[in-house]
């Protein structure tokens, strides 16, 4: 953390990110290469938090593709 600045490097994602009824598809591996997150602490009421995301990785599988391995 520096300032009102928050680095996050090599952030791995949750399997379950992606587990929702609405959602057709099942997160096998997840990766961000950087997360840089500007919150202005000073100044909440009036200016924006920022994400800036850089290098998504996502290994996904559809859940129906899923179902016929299983059966």
């Amino acid at each position: 953390i520096s300032g009102d600045k928050i680095t996050l490097l090599n952030v791995k994602l949750k399997t379950s990110l992606l587990d929702t009824a609405a959602s057709p598809v099942k997160l096998l591996e997840g990766n961000i290469k950087s997360l840089v997150i500007h919150i202005p602490f000073t100044e909440l009421s009036t200016k924006p938090i920022i994400a800036e995301i850089d290098g998504v990785q996502l290994k996904v599988q559809t859940k129906d593709r899923m179902k016929s391995k299983n059966l």
